[in-house]
């Protein structure tokens, strides 16, 4: 295998004239240049004249590879023998907490493998990295501008579901590019239509949804609200939650509702689904709330309602994954009785040594612990790489392509552990016609490759409150899932 001199990584957003003047060019952008007036052009360096950051576009025209909303990249952007990967996370804004450290740990990931010699032939990546803000309007239009202007073979994301889901159906995969999410977990993109090229490494919440409902049940709560987001992911999981306890309990003791997405509802009214919740069992011990981030202000006017009756109810609150955010901390240091009753779920993806290593490189790159999905997000990248080293070094990549190859990557083959420690050995195994079984920072992913997906257990998460005051999210329990879908939670040790 020939490998070129290693070739510097970089990392830059609009203005940051330093980075851009060690890739060779100065900044010269106009980001609604479309395809069609650029000059005809083979390779990337054809287009270095119209500015630092211009690519060989999906046309064959040169293009302007940074738009508003598409301003950071990492890597040799604009230069010649690498592959573009774009990357989709709601980096600013309310949802920032949940997409930046996706977005960061993609990042680290892109940097390793760069580092260690990129693909077969000296290939390296760049990682294109844009913001959806949470809204499925600006996650379409930069697809667009991924697929239809730069061509990129494969998208990282995006981070939620009802994004990934249009996405990947309207855009990326009619135009044959692969999507891979870290964190889209609607029990829907199952059965999407997306030709084999949707998938993600987060498992579906059809293991998470019926986890709540035997938290549930452990706990011993008859008189239940359960609310979710009307998008993908919050109807998915308060379906799943549902099915498992209207029969059960009853409709006069199980009360659900979907209440408005803030990210696509102005002025959306959480304040009357909360009041329709405990008009219909005023009495209830548990409230569980499936959404994201607005999750904590629907908690807020829970307690903010109840505290204006003559009752002395104490609610429980049991979110998911999404509510173990930097929100939910936030209304708990303004509110420290909540500590004892608020827990939640989500997957659990830290696998043992692999994860804690994961972690410890992500901490050393940015300073801050490793948030939700980061593990996810880390192998994504790793996975898709490996993917491509099993194809021709001088052919451009299609998504088509990196999808058939995740088959590579799965029981039986020579097992890789996630990080940069293994990547020599996957490359050649992989360049040389073998397979390899890929044990991710964030579990096995084992994948089920008619559906693009692999399965997990489910953690349980609470809110402490640490010696020096800070309040934190940890994790104490697992619940095992067994070969028939069935599931008991257990404390950890």
């Amino acid at each position: 295998m020939s490998r070129r001199g290693r070739i510097p990584t970089y990392t830059t957003t609009l203005g940051i004239a330093a980075a851009l003047s060690l890739a060779g060019c100065s900044l010269a952008l106009n980001p609604e240049l479309p395809s069609s007036q650029g000059d005809a052009c083979t390779r990337n360096t054809d287009c270095s004249d119209l500015s630092a950051t211009a690519v060989c576009g999906a046309a064959g025209r040169c293009v302007e590879a940074l738009t508003a909303n598409c301003s950071n990249f990492t890597g040799p952007l604009g230069q010649d023998n690498v592959v573009m990967l774009g990357s989709i996370n709601p980096t600013v804004g309310d949802f920032s907490t949940i997409g930046l450290p996706i977005e960061q740990a993609e990042e680290l990931a892109v940097v390793e493998l760069n580092d260690s010699g990129g693909l077969p032939g000296g290939r390296r990546l760049v990682l294109l990295k844009c913001d959806s803000g949470g809204s499925r309007e600006q996650g379409l239009a930069v697809a667009d501008h991924l697929v239809g202007t730069v061509g990129v073979p494969v998208i990282l994301g995006p981070a939620f579901s009802s994004i990934f889901i249009d996405v990947t159906t309207l855009t990326s995969a009619p135009a044959g590019v692969m999507t891979i999410s870290a964190s889209a977990t609607s029990p829907t993109i199952s059965g999407i239509d997306d030709d084999g090229l949707g998938w993600r490494t987060a498992a579906s919440d059809t293991f998470q949804g019926g986890a709540i409902a035997d938290l549930i049940r452990l706990r011993g709560f008859t008189k239940v609200l359960a609310l979710g987001k009307d998008d993908a992911y919050g109807r998915g999981l308060l379906n799943r939650v549902s099915e498992e306890l209207i029969g059960e309990l009853g409709e006069d003791n199980f009360f659900s509702l979907t209440f408005p997405d803030p990210g696509t509802t102005p002025n959306a009214d959480l304040a009357g689904a909360v009041a329709s919740a405990l008009a219909a069992i005023p009495d209830a011990e548990v409230a569980v709330l499936l959404g994201t981030t607005e999750v904590a202000s629907v908690l807020s006017l829970f307690e903010t309602a109840l505290s204006e009756t003559s009752t002395s109810v104490s609610m429980h609150y049991i979110m998911a994954d999404g509510g173990k955010a930097e929100q939910t901390e936030n209304l708990v240091k303004a509110d420290e009785t909540l500590i004892p009753r608020i827990e939640g779920t989500e997957a659990d993806h830290k696998n043992g040594q692999l994860y804690t290593a994961f972690s410890l490189r992500f901490q050393q790159r940015f300073s801050q612990p490793a948030g939700i999905y980061t593990a996810n997000a880390y192998d994504a990248v790793y996975m898709v790489a490996y993917a491509m080293s099993t194809l021709a070094q001088d052919q451009p990549v299609s998504g088509r392509q990196v999808a058939q190859a995740m088959s590579r990557l799965v029981p039986p083959g020579q097992e890789i552990s996630a990080g940069p420690s293994s990547i020599n050995a996957a490359r050649n195994t992989l360049a040389s016609g073998g397979t390899i079984d890929y044990d991710g920072a964030s579990g096995p992913l084992d994948f089920d490759l008619a559906a693009g997906e692999a399965g997990a257990n489910v953690a349980r998460w609470v809110v402490e409150k640490r010696a020096n005051g800070d309040i934190r999210f940890i994790n104490v329990g697992r619940y095992v899932i067994d070969s028939s879908g069935s599931g008991e939670w257990t404390e950890l040790q």
